[in-house]
């Protein structure tokens, strides 16, 4: 997830002015769970988000990179709460890990506040034309959706909903009386930050949490604002993926955890996904297949050069188009 971190930092518009004395980013191929589902929902959106909005963020880019950029750092709703949530629990996770005690007197009130109201009003302000890395642009603003007192209302109880069943958990009271030198991760901070490769690509795997239990086995822990989704497997195994190659924990060894903070049909549930070496194995070829599939939409492969904004085709009319960051850019 997005952290909060990344919407505070300071907008320097001299230095990318002057960003010709520094060295040039490279847009890098690179493997997540997020990029293979923009790539396998829209190919069309996979352009726009990886490739014309490279250099986007430069004063000097040509409008289109610039549109591009401004929606590849937009958000809506539904992702806001996912923000938020992480956010607070990464602080209160933060401040047993690094303090050894918490200190935020009231978390849900944390993340309502200085989240949700905070982002969402800046998008009203329209601060994103200053900077959409800093203030991002929020979906139902920008594209004249309206959003009833009661919609939002309801947004900031399912917030407050996850981060108290959080805090109630008997995970979070057994973290609280944990050695917190065995603690792996609390994303985006490792003890050790190493870089997960496959074939000489990074694969982006940081999970929410990880922990090395007393009698050596590795947790490793995903917080889950919605409903069970087939795809949290895959994201875990890519986790687990690090773990093993990164930390050298064997399969078995590994203990891979989605935590539904608020599934909407029922209580807070922890679902447990089984890792096997055979489970890695396969992991490791769907990302294979996934570079495939990414190469094949490449003029020059080693410099990750892509083919011509219509040769990425776009998806059948429906929801996908209708809740698209870029419509903007789209024909459509």
């Amino acid at each position: 997830m997005r952290s909060l971190s990344k919407l505070g930092k300071t907008w320097d518009w001299g230095a990318q002015k002057n960003r010709g004395s520094m060295a040039e980013l490279k847009n890098e191929m690179s493997w997540s769970r997020t990029r293979m589902s923009t790539l396998h929902s829209c190919k069309r959106q996979y352009y726009y988000q990886y490739y014309l909005k490279w250099d986007g963020w430069s004063w000097n880019a040509p409008q289109r990179r610039k549109l591009a950029y401004r929606f590849s750092k937009m958000s809506n709703l539904h992702m806001l709460v996912g923000l938020a949530v992480h956010d607070t629990l990464k602080l209160l996770l933060d401040q047993l890990w690094k303090e050894g005690g918490i200190t935020e007197p009231d978390a849900s009130l944390y993340a309502r506040k200085n989240i949700l109201t905070r982002v969402w009003r800046d998008a009203e302000k329209e601060q994103w034309k200053d900077s959409p890395k800093r203030f991002p642009p929020m979906f139902e603003l920008y594209y004249g959706q309206p959003v009833s007192t009661e919609r939002l209302k309801s947004v900031g109880a399912k917030v407050a909903r996850c981060v108290q069943n959080f805090e109630e958990s008997d995970l979070f009271a057994d973290l609280k009386a944990d050695d917190f030198s065995r603690w792996l991760a609390v994303d985006p901070s490792f003890r050790d930050r190493q870089n997960l490769k496959v074939d000489g690509y990074t694969i982006w795997a940081m999970p929410d949490f990880a922990r090395k239990t007393e009698d050596g086995l590795c947790e490793i822990w995903d917080w889950k604002t919605g409903k069970v989704n087939p795809d949290d497997e895959v994201q875990l195994l890519s986790y687990a993926l690090y773990a093993r190659d990164c930390w050298g924990f064997e399969p078995e060894q590994i203990r891979l955890y989605g935590f539904y903070l608020d599934p909407e049909s029922g209580p807070p549930t922890v679902k447990e996904y089984p890792c096997t070496s055979e489970a890695l194995d396969e992991t490791v070829s769907k990302i294979r297949k996934d570079f495939v599939t990414m190469h094949s939409l490449l003029v020059d492969v080693p410099e990750n050069k892509p083919l011509s904004e219509e040769d990425f085709e776009q998806v059948e009319p429906g929801f996908t188009c209708n809740y698209c960051f870029f419509k903007e850019l789209c024909d459509r």
